[in-house]
This record gives C-alpha cells, sequence and structure tokens, in this order.
C-alpha cells in the first residue's frame, strides 16, 4: 500500500506539471500574437503617414487655415465696386468687401443681394446708412474713399453736411489710435461749420460739427477757440440741444478758463517767486565772494605793510 500511494502521488505531481507547462505555451502564444498585430498596425499607420512629415502637417494648417479665411467671392460684389474701390490699399479693399459679403450683412441697411445695384451712388448711399456697423471695422483709407466719392456726387448741402457728420465721428473714435484722426477730424469741422454758416438760416438748427468742435477745443482747454465759437453760434442763434442755445456752455467755459487762468496765475506766481529767491541766493553768493576778495586784499596788504616795517628795522640794527 504504500508503494502505490507514492505512485499515485507521483503520478498526480506529473499531471499538474503537464497543465502548467500547456497554459504557458498558450500565454506565450497570445502574447506573441498580440505583439506582431500591434506590429502590423503601426506598420499600417506610418504607411498612411503622407510624405513630408512636417510640412505636411503645415501644408494641412495652411488649407484649414484657408478654409477659415477664404476669399471673397467676386460674384457676390457690385458690378462697379473695384471702380468705386479705387484709391484704396489691396488689403483695404478686402476688407470692405468682406464686411459687406459677411453674414452679418443683416445687420447693414443694403438691398440684397449686392449685385442688385445698379448705380455706385445708390450703393454708397446704404453704405453710409450702415456706417455705424462699418465704421468701426473700415480702414481709414477706404473710408476716406467711399467718403469723398459720394460728398462728390451730392448736390444738396444737408445731405452733404448729414454725411461730413458721419465722417467726423469716424475721425473722432480714431483719435487714441492715429495720430492725426484728431486733426482730420478738426479740419473736417471747421469745413462742416463754414457749410452751415453759408447755405443755412442758422436760427433754431442744430449744427453737430459745431458742438464737436467746442468739445474738442475744451479738452485741449484751448478756451478762447471754444468761447469765440459759442458767441458765433449764440449770434446765430444756434441751438445746442432742443429750445436751448449755447449761452450756458459758454457760461461753463468761461468758469473754467477762469479757474485755468487763476491756476496759471498761482503757478506764474510761484515760478516768479521761485526765480527771484534763486536771483536773491545769487546775489548773496556774489556779495560774499566780493567780501571775502577784499578781506583777502586788506589782509595781503597789511602782510605787506608788515614786511616792509621788519625790513627796515632789519637795515637800521645793520647800521648801528
Amino acid at each position: 500500500m504504500p508503494i502505490l500511494s507514492v505512485v499515485y502521488d507521483l503520478t498526480d505531481y506529473t499531471a499538474v506539471m503537464a497543465v502548467c507547462i500547456v497554459l504557458t505555451v498558450v500565454l506565450a502564444g497570445i502574447i506573441v500574437a498580440m505583439a506582431v498585430l500591434n506590429y502590423v498596425r503601426s506598420g499600417a499607420r506610418q504607411s498612411e503617414t503622407p510624405a513630408g512629415g512636417d510640412e505636411a502637417d503645415e501644408e494641412d494648417e495652411g488649407e484649414t487655415a484657408a478654409s477659415v479665411t477664404p476669399a471673397v467671392d467676386r460674384s457676390l460684389l457690385p458690378a462697379f465696386f473695384d471702380t468705386l474701390c479705387e484709391g484704396m490699399s489691396a488689403e483695404s479693399r478686402e476688407k470692405f468687401a468682406t464686411l459687406i459679403t459677411s453674414g452679418e450683412t443683416q445687420k447693414l441697411r443694403y438691398r440684397t443681394p449686392l449685385t442688385s445695384y445698379e448705380t455706385e451712388k445708390d450703393f454708397l448711399k446704404d453704405t453710409f446708412l450702415s456706417f455705424s456697423v462699418l465704421g468701426g471695422e473700415l480702414p481709414t483709407d477706404a473710408a476716406e474713399t467711399l467718403f469723398s466719392k459720394y460728398v462728390g456726387m451730392l448736390k444738396s448741402a444737408a445731405a452733404i453736411t448729414r454725411i461730413n457728420n458721419k465722417m467726423v465721428r469716424f475721425y473722432f473714435a480714431r483719435r487714441t489710435k492715429e495720430a492725426d484722426a484728431l486733426d482730420k477730424c478738426v479740419k473736417l469741422c471747421k469745413k462742416d461749420i463754414a457749410l452751415n454758416f453759408n447755405k443755412f438760416d442758422a436760427p433754431g438748427r442744430k449744427i453737430p460739427s459745431l458742438k464737436r468742435l467746442i468739445l474738442i477745443y475744451t479738452a485741449q482747454k484751448k478756451y478762447a477757440e471754444a468761447l469765440n465759437l459759442c458767441d458765433e453760434a449764440i449770434s446765430r442763434e444756434v441751438l445746442e440741444r432742443k429750445d436751448e442755445g449755447y449761452e450756458d456752455r459758454k457760461a461753463r467755459l468761461l468758469g473754467k478758463k477762469r479757474r485755468e487762468d487763476e491756476k496759471a496765475a498761482e503757478k506764474a506766481a510761484r515760478e516768479a517767486a521761485r526765480a527771484e529767491a534763486r536771483e536773491e541766493a545769487k546775489r548773496r553768493r556774489a556779495a560774499a565772494r566780493a567780501a571775502a576778495r577784499e578781506e583777502e586784499k586788506k589782509r595781503r596788504a597789511q602782510e605787506r605793510e608788515a614786511q616792509k616795517v621788519n625790513g627796515g628795522e632789519s637795515d637800521n640794527g645793520g647800521a648801528v
């Protein structure tokens, strides 16, 4: 019996070992198969990668960018568009075309389609009706080109002054971004004021460009020029707002001018006092230097006299 039990034990051990070996072989086969599959897949991905590596990626990015900002479809524009835009830079012309053909045209006052416009004048009329929307994005040279052409087509002084004031607001809005915008604004204000004074009976009329120029001069502390415009407006009975002339604004300007004059006078007085103190200090230093020089002269003179006296005594002692 002991011999048989030992045989049975050995048989069980051998069976277990056989099962373990089989499982190990199967697991190794699975691992190898997975490795081969991954290798095949990675090779397939590499074969699908375009030649050129990074350059191909850059081309793809360029194609994506191009798809995001496509060129303007020229068929959507009026037939006279290029002629109308003569005088603009190529970039400004493209920007204008993009603005009027974008998906936000419902905010503008254009007819649709844009190709339905037969004349430049009608197109420009709607352009300036849309100027409050376009103005913020429109390049300056584009706005100036459109303004110049449209004003040249207008015969009515009322229509011209209306377009002038749209351009005045355009320049004023860009005064902190473009160095010459405020100068252009002032120049156009003056031109429009002259037009109003020459073409219209001023009493009871508002002149926006006049008020704008007064505000500009006030901000620049050019009170004399602002007050002159107020006086002109008062004498012509121009209104600043409903039923109100420029008397109140003139009074406020006089108050500001008086305060500025007082500040200027105080500053001038302080400067004068400092200048006088500096001059007094200079005089004192000069007097002190002069006194010191005089003392030095006296001291040297006394030394010379003493030397003479001492020299005479020596001579007398030698003679004795």
